[in-house]
């Protein structure tokens, strides 16, 4: 899951000065994290993993917590407060 948080900030730092967009972008980006928030709370350690399978299903091979995976969707939050 770790990559989704790379995508969500190059998605935030490449859309138009146009209000429309920008606020385009804002609804998707807290969409995917509103997806990740219900995520974190489906599991105990109330963190997100590392893989998933197709659909976001459960990994097998994948660690259930992983320190990156949360690093990049907080590196997502920081970047959204400082559009606002």
């Amino acid at each position: 899951m770790w990559p989704v948080g790379y995508y969500l900030r190059a998605y935030l730092q490449y859309f138009n000065d146009n209000e429309n967009e920008k606020q385009e972008t804002l609804r998707l980006v807290k969409k995917h994290l509103a997806k990740l928030y219900d995520r974190m709370n489906e599991t105990g350690w109330k963190l997100l993993p590392e893989l998933t399978n197709r659909n976001g299903e459960e990994c097998y091979f994948s660690c259930a917590a992983q320190a990156w995976s949360m690093a990049t969707i907080i590196e997502v939050l920081y970047d959204l407060s400082q559009l606002n």
